[in-house]
């Protein structure tokens, strides 16, 4: 969750997400125990974004160990394997909502091609939303909500990163530590 010095500024970012898999609850009712597991073959056909299974590994791997106290044909490994996607996703949606939620007092000066000037201030970030909130099947999707109703686990630390205030960090490329505070509840 290092991007944040290469991410376009922006005015309102709009349908930032990251895929997860439902949970083991919604699962497993579709499925023969058989299909238990993250690459089966009747998991795999669940997918409408075809790299979601690498970047959900990737998130996982790149933070935290791929789950694999258990088989991952059995239903304990599955179920592992699919809270990992949610919370490698909580903590994408976070790191992208407190990144833009800190640049709302930004101005940045770049070149922009639509600019009659050939220059741009950008930043003052006016609000940020998030890709999607509820999801109409059991399957891997950006939604923080599960078919059924059941919040994801990204769901609960969406609400707690649009908090009225929010306090977040950075360490820069140049080694130092940045604090950010966005403030929402001033009117």
């Amino acid at each position: 969750w290092d991007a944040a010095e290469s991410a376009p500024r922006a005015r309102f970012g709009t349908e930032t997400g990251w895929i997860s898999w439902p949970s083991f609850l919604t699962m497993a009712p579709t499925l023969d125990p058989r299909d238990y597991g993250f690459n089966s073959s009747v998991s795999n056909t669940r997918v409408e974004h075809p790299p979601a299974q690498r970047e959900c590994t990737h998130q996982v791997n790149l933070n935290w160990r791929w789950p694999d106290r258990h088989p991952n044909t059995s239903a304990a490994g599955y179920r592992d394997e699919l809270w990992m996607t949610q919370v490698a996703a909580s903590q994408c949606l976070v790191a992208s909502i407190e990144f833009w939620r800190s640049t709302e007092s930004e101005l940045v000066n770049t070149t922009y091609p639509l600019s009659p000037l050939g220059w741009a201030m950008l930043g003052e970030n006016a609000g940020v939303m998030y890709w999607q909130a509820d999801d109409t099947w059991p399957g891997p999707s950006w939604s923080t909500i599960e078919l059924g109703g059941r919040p994801k686990v990204g769901h609960y630390a969406v609400q707690r990163a649009f908090a009225p205030l929010m306090v977040s960090g950075r360490v820069g490329s140049d080694g130092q530590l940045r604090v950010y505070f966005s403030r929402s509840d001033h009117h």
